[in-house]
């Protein structure tokens, strides 16, 4: 598969393990000697990706929202989406079809504080990066 072509030192990993808990999932790949890997947590370090980006195109010309902004205020992030396109504003009705409450089950309080720990440091960047804080991270 691709992952073993871009890091031949996974060939003997086992991919399918630890299953199909989140808990073990999560546990799994913060463990993996794998650093480069891009699992679960590894997608989730929008810095290094923000980082690339910005290697192809000027800071200028990104917007960046994050969904649980969007989720709180609508209508603030569709209005600085519209100034950033440099659209004139709009009033569009507010879709509450659109509008959900996720429903998932919460991970164990270990994995949520490892990820916590895990990402700590990397939102931080981010938000130096975006020159704003995202409060609901």
């Amino acid at each position: 598969n691709h992952y073993m072509q871009m890091l031949p030192e996974t060939e003997s990993w086992d991919w399918k393990c630890p299953g199909q808990s989140f808990d073990l999932n999560v546990i799994s790949e913060l463990d993996s000697p794998f650093e480069s890997w891009r699992g679960l947590i590894g997608r989730g370090d929008y810095a290094s990706q923000l980082q690339n980006i910005r290697q192809q195109v000027p800071a200028d010309r990104i917007f960046v929202m994050a969904l649980e902004e969007w989720a709180i205020e609508p209508k603030t992030c569709l209005n600085s989406l519209v100034a950033f396109l440099n659209l004139p504003s709009a009033k569009l009705p507010a879709l509450h079809l659109h509008r959900r409450n996720p429903s998932f089950k919460t991970c164990s309080l270990e994995v949520m504080e490892r990820m916590r720990n895990h990402f700590q440091p990397l939102n931080e960047c981010l938000f130096k990066m975006l020159g704003r804080r995202i409060s609901q991270w």
